[in-house]
């Protein structure tokens, strides 16, 4: 009888240090995921950041030039932001079906990754 009260008691602390290890490695992943998240989001404000400087300058090397063609700076700047604004337009039309599906799909891959 003592035998398999001695048992009984093993199994109960198996199952309790085999739930630990469940909770430890879930708690891992979980970190490793979060990690991963930060350091892709990280990257990716940088690239925004880097982009929007490029865009800028870009831009005012774009309206210097298209005013030095049609011999007005002013103009020049006024076609460049004509054009931004288009892209914008161009861009809120389009968000629906091309940009949020690409990004809620990027979450989603990266959440399960």
């Amino acid at each position: 009888m003592e035998n398999l009260k001695t048992k009984a008691e093993d199994l109960t602390t198996h199952v309790g240090d085999l739930l630990d290890t469940y909770y430890q490695l879930g708690v891992a992943n979980l970190t490793q995921k979060a990690a991963r998240t930060a350091g892709g989001l990280f990257i990716f404000i940088i690239s925004c950041f880097i982009a929007l400087c490029v865009m800028v300058f870009v831009g005012i090397g774009l309206s210097i030039w298209v005013g030095s063609l049609v011999n007005s700076p002013v103009a020049g700047y006024f076609i460049v932001a004509g054009f931004y604004l288009l892209l914008l337009a161009l861009f809120y039309a389009l968000r629906k079906k091309l940009f949020l599906p690409f990004i809620r799909d990027f979450i989603v891959r990266k959440i399960y990754d």
